[in-house]
């Protein structure tokens, strides 16, 4: 499907870009003929200067059609005086009656219908260039000069140009056909990436959520069957705990959808967050009969972020620590560094194997052993976490050995105290041991 795109992609732009490439060849190629012909006439035009002014002839340095000539006294044509080193083929003057006065070269006859100016024109099978200019002295019009010669260095440096576009626009296609393959390439892939994640989360929702259906199904086709009043409340109570299973996942995956999308104008005391999770969550580790320390500013530490997200995402990673600690301590601290509010969860627990710490924040992933159906939930707790994080322009952060214990470091913007005024922290410890 993306291999299909990427290439209609690609057709589009070498189409594109190709057409814009060989336009701009062809545009260069008639440049190239302007200027050389314009290059050629006035060589022309020097040369007609010469012949008529070299007696004392004005003329007009910039000359338009047709060219005219301003002169006191006329040269002759044909004699001795005349000495132009050039390539002409031929120069001829005319009377005003169109006659052959004077002239060098091939003779074509009188001329009936002459017209001043620049025209291209084939004799005896050669391609010239001829100028005509009218000569006048004193508003009087004398005759014309008609001077012509090869256009020979003209085609010379135009084949050369038709050689480089010869060759330079197939190579200039060919290496804009590999840039937009490169290019669809780099388009498609986010794009690819994307899709191929929702295709593993949708696949991995399916599974999940196949599961408590089924045994919903079986529970309810197994009270169905049984006469017992017993097994059949037993059955129901499965049911109704499957069915809790459920909405805690269908929540988890709409939050998971929800999370990224902070409006980004509101501001977070994180100071009494963290004081209100510690209240919560200090029972949850008195049962375990865990150590629970909570270090926190006395003053409040105010960054931008929603405080239900933020509380989201800091209790899931105290429900695994809570949850993934058998003895030893559970440790809240609260602290801000260099401009950075930092929320760090400390546990001694039975830690992550190194294998898996790169993918203890993939959506649906379980650590083999530690993170099992029954103990572990879905294994969205920490995709969730990373994501409302990442969403409030923070960073989530773990350091953990296996057998004892993992760390989790929780990074955001801290607020300009122009906007929150935050006072000096001095830090304050308390630590309670409780048992179960």
């Amino acid at each position: 499907m993306f291999t299909r795109s990427r290439k209609h992609l690609t057709q589009w732009l070498m189409l594109t870009m190709g057409s814009v490439f060989v336009v701009f060849g062809g545009l260069l190629y008639v440049v190239e003929v302007d200027r050389e012909l314009h290059k050629l006439d006035q060589q022309l035009y020097r040369e007609a200067e010469l012949m008529i002014s070299s007696s004392g002839a004005d003329s007009s340095p910039n000359p338009t059609y047709p060219v005219q000539f301003e002169v006191k006294t006329l040269p002759l044509l044909g004699g001795k005086t005349l000495s132009i080193t050039s390539d002409l083929v031929y120069a001829r003057w005319y009377d005003t009656n169109n006659h052959l006065l004077m002239f060098f070269g091939p003779l074509s006859g009188d001329r009936r219908d002459i017209q001043p100016g620049y025209t291209t024109l084939v004799h005896e099978g050669q391609r010239l260039r001829q100028m005509t200019v009218p000569i006048e002295s004193e508003g009087q019009t004398l005759g014309h000069l008609e001077l012509a010669t090869a256009l020979v260095p003209v085609e010379t440096a135009l084949n050369q140009i038709r050689l480089v576009l010869s060759v330079g626009l197939p190579v200039g296609v060919g290496l804009i056909g590999l840039l937009s393959w490169w290019f669809a390439g780099q388009v498609m892939r986010p794009i690819q990436l994307s899709y191929q994640r929702l295709e593993q989360f949708s696949a991995d929702a399916s599974h999940e959520l196949r599961s408590p259906v089924a045994s919903i199904l079986s529970q309810a086709e197994l009270g169905l069957m049984t006469a017992s009043p017993q097994e059949q409340v037993a059955r129901l109570q499965r049911i109704a705990e499957l069915a809790q299973s459920m909405g805690r996942l269908i929540n988890s995956l709409l939050l998971l959808v929800s999370s990224d999308r902070w409006s980004g104008n509101q501001r977070c005391n994180l100071t009494a967050l963290i004081k209100d999770l510690s209240r919560e969550f200090q029972p949850q580790a008195a049962a375990k009969g865990l150590w629970w320390r909570l270090e926190l500013p006395q003053a409040a530490l105010w960054v931008n972020g929603e405080t239900e997200l933020l509380r989201q995402a800091i209790t899931n990673l105290l429900s695994n620590a809570c949850r993934y600690t058998t003895t030893g301590e559970v440790a809240l601290s609260l602290s801000h560094r260099l401009g950075q509010v930092i929320v760090t969860v400390h546990d001694s627990g039975i830690g992550i194997p190194a294998a898996d710490l790169p993918h203890v924040f993939d959506r649906f992933y379980r650590v083999d052993k530690a993170r099992s159906r029954h103990t572990g939930g879905f294994g969205l707790g920490l995709a969730i976490a990373q994501q409302i994080v990442q969403a409030h322009h923070g960073t989530l952060q773990v350091v953990s050995t296996e057998n004892q214990g993992s760390t989790f470091t929780i990074s955001l913007p801290l607020l300009p105290p122009a906007l929150a005024q935050p006072q000096p922290a001095s830090p304050q410890t308390s630590a309670y041991k409780t048992s179960s």
